[in-house]
């Protein structure tokens, strides 16, 4: 892939890697850990989960049972309009 139009003529011909290198290209970023609900691989710890958006469980359902009034609300990524929210907060936010 060519960078002419994007950095200018001095980046003409040179390869990702040496883009880079040179520091004209931001670093990619690391890719999240996400859980399937569907698979063998170990879960996350309790405190690695809340710490957790929910974006990170896809195709899980969190069920929140509040403590005091013992309102059960079953939720998913896919119907949470804000997903990349912390477990935590959303827990804080749906019990009372």
């Amino acid at each position: 892939m060519r960078y002419q139009s994007d950095y200018g003529g001095a980046a003409a011909g040179l390869s990702d890697k040496s883009l880079a290198q040179e520091g004209l290209m931001p670093p990619e970023k690391p890719r999240a850990r996400v859980w399937r609900s569907y698979g063998d691989d170990p879960l996350p710890s309790a405190e690695e989960a809340l710490a957790r958006p929910l974006w990170a469980f896809p195709s899980w359902f969190l069920r929140i049972e509040c403590d005091r009034c013992h309102k059960v609300q079953c939720i998913n990524q896919v119907h949470m309009p804000r997903s990349d929210r912390l477990l935590r907060a959303i827990l804080a936010r749906k019990r009372h």
